[in-house]
């Protein structure tokens, strides 16, 4: 994301929100790879597992896409805070409590992490309050 020139200061908070088919996903997606927007997603994966598989160590494990079920989010402290992270949460309003507690954490203790989170949502007014007062960055559809 460094090298988009329109993505934000490192670490950052995103919030981005708007109705159902509104292109939310689509923005997050073109943001996080940057200059290869252009091209089909689909290329962009064969392509990316071609790369990744005949690339050294080094490279093959210093990027990692991982999803995580809602009740699983872990705690921010087990991050490994030298790595530039960015973490999505998608449409996770309707999660419990609990899960939102967990959430929490992401968007207050983040740049001492080195952690940018990104929450997308379709319920700006379903948010927690104090993920809306820790963003640096808010996109409405």
């Amino acid at each position: 994301m460094k090298g988009n020139e329109y993505s934000s200061d490192w670490p950052f908070h995103l919030l981005v929100t708007g109705g159902s088919h509104s292109g939310k996903t689509n923005m997050v997606i073109n943001l996080i790879l940057v200059e290869k927007y252009a091209k089909p997603k689909w290329e962009l994966v064969k392509n990316a597992i071609h790369i990744f598989a005949n690339s050294p160590a080094l490279y093959r494990e210093n990027i990692t896409f991982q999803t995580i079920k809602a009740e699983k989010i872990p705690d921010i402290s087990k991050f490994f805070s030298k790595r530039s992270i960015v973490v999505v949460f998608k449409d996770l309003y309707a999660e419990s409590k609990k899960v939102q507690e967990r959430i929490v954490p992401y968007f207050i203790s983040d740049q001492h992490q080195n952690i940018s989170p990104i929450y997308v949502t379709q319920k700006y007014q379903a948010m927690p309050k104090i993920i809306c007062e820790n963003i640096s960055y808010l996109v409405m559809f």
